[in-house]
């Protein structure tokens, strides 16, 4: 399966799924802005505190007319691997994508912040 990667293109944090052409920038004008959106996506998901949904519609700079459910599907419900530049810092394990264990990536994008 493909992974998510976190990682600067252009200029701008992105995520985006390896080998495609799925890509969004984190929301904010500076890196150290879209770095807060990262960490704020990291938190969301760990403390389940917000929908995967509503987590990403505030972190991620969606395109109009695209739907947030697409944008997670794509990111989050294909691909099983979650890396941070060209490190790998979490993997679901066995039949499961990294849309059912969204607290683990949480956790996982919080430690390699150390926030």
């Amino acid at each position: 399966m493909p992974s998510l990667l976190f990682h600067i293109d252009g200029g701008n944090w992105v995520a985006s799924v390896a080998n495609t052409d799925v890509q969004y920038q984190f929301e904010g004008d500076t890196l150290s802005e879209q770095a807060e959106s990262l960490s704020c996506l990291g938190t969301d998901l760990e403390g389940g505190t917000a929908s995967i949904s509503d987590a990403v519609s505030v972190a991620l700079d969606i395109p109009d007319g695209v739907e947030i459910a697409d944008v997670v599907d794509e990111l989050f419900a294909t691909t099983d691997l979650l890396m941070y530049g060209d490190s790998i810092i979490y993997g679901a394990v066995g039949a499961e994508m990294l849309i059912d264990t969204m607290e683990e990536v949480g956790t996982a994008i919080l430690a390699v912040l150390g926030a």
